[in-house]
């Protein structure tokens, strides 16, 4: 999918998910929806993100 934002063009391929539909029902603003469960969920991503110089890790686990 090709996307544009502020003049910049760039490309995205989304990840495809098999979902099935729940049982539950749930409500917002007025309007009812049934949520759907991912059946293949993607493994989380370990990127770095760095805030003012400082790294985070938000898979990273400490032992003490």
């Amino acid at each position: 999918m090709k996307l544009t934002y502020r003049g910049v063009t760039y490309e995205v391929n989304p990840a495809h998910l098999n979902v099935k539909e729940t049982a539950a029902v749930a409500h917002y603003r007025g309007a009812e929806y049934h949520p759907h469960q991912a059946l293949n969920p993607p493994a989380p991503k370990d990127q770095g993100i760095v805030y003012r110089g400082a790294e985070y890790h938000p898979n990273l686990t400490f032992s003490f």
